[in-house]
């Protein structure tokens, strides 16, 4: 998935929904202008540097990607 504009984003309704075997578990930031990306949860903000594999206690987890201004 891409997303390009400022905003919070439900994941399940891109077909990932939480605490399923579809969720989020790896990802890539190209964010630019030093814009920055976090993957929330129930319980946790988790941080989206450039890229990797998600930590295994927050893998598929997530409910939404927010993508901010610095």
């Amino acid at each position: 998935m891409q997303f390009y504009r400022y905003g919070k984003y439900r994941l399940a309704a891109y077909g990932m929904p939480p605490g399923t075997r579809r969720g989020a578990s790896s990802y890539f930031n190209r964010q630019t202008g030093g814009a920055y990306a976090n993957l929330l949860g129930a319980d946790f903000i988790y941080p989206m540097i450039e890229y990797g594999n998600i930590q295994r206690k927050y893998n598929d987890r997530a409910r939404t990607i927010w993508l901010a201004r610095p």
